[in-house]
């Protein structure tokens, strides 16, 4: 099944604000067009993606969006659940009929968990990958046959699931470790750096075997 990928990215201005306490405005612009430099080059190598769709309304973000081959679609001006209508919208210019939406901050997201998450969603089934804490959506599959009503934001899990069940999908929850993990908290720049830190030993360690 080909998917389309839509990942809406708000401006740099007001990114990661959660994370002020720890990093300064121009870390935190950093950060965030690290991670979807990253994820932009993870679904570039799967097969599943035909096409990847960058919501934002930032030129930085586009810049980078653009210098990986992905289209940009311009971020309206009401949140990210406008902002990824506005991606799955565009999508459905170029013909799409399955859309991968996700966000940009799954830091540690490879393209096996994405694919277990696109193959999971055969035969009309709603797949969903919440946050670590289930409460928060952080990816999901959406047909163009069988429209839910999107609710990103707090609370999502049980909100998507909910809305996909009225639409009378089954739906099928991906839990891996790629794609539960967000950034978004100090916690959670705490466990990304402790995570960084033990993979530079471990391949530090292999070249010194």
């Amino acid at each position: 099944m080909s998917v389309t990928a839509v990942i809406p990215v708000k401006g740099l201005s007001g990114a990661k604000q959660r994370l002020s306490a720890r990093l300064n405005p121009a870390e935190r612009k950093r950060l965030v067009l690290r991670l979807l430099a990253r994820e932009l080059e993870v679904l570039g190598t799967i097969c599943h993606v035909e096409r990847i769709i960058v919501v934002t309304s930032d030129e930085r973000v586009r810049a980078v969006a653009e210098m990986q081959g992905a289209v940009v679609a311009l971020e309206p001006d009401d949140g990210v659940n406008a902002a990824i209508t506005a991606g799955v919208e565009a999508a459905a210019r170029f013909g799409a009929e399955n859309v991968v939406a996700l966000h940009g901050d799954l830091a540690f997201v490879t393209a096996s968990d994405l694919e277990a998450l696109i193959e999971a969603s055969v035969d009309g089934v709603f797949a969903i990958a919440p946050d670590r804490r289930g409460e928060g959506t952080n990816a999901i599959v959406l047909r163009r046959t069988a429209p839910i009503e999107l609710r990103f934001g707090a609370g999502s899990y049980a909100r998507h699931i909910i809305s996909a069940q009225r639409a009378g999908q089954e739906v099928r929850e991906i839990t891996r470790a790629g794609l539960s993990f967000d950034l978004d908290t100090p916690s959670d720049l705490i466990e990304f750096r402790r995570r960084l830190r033990s993979a530079s030993r471990q391949a530090l360690e292999r070249r010194t075997r």
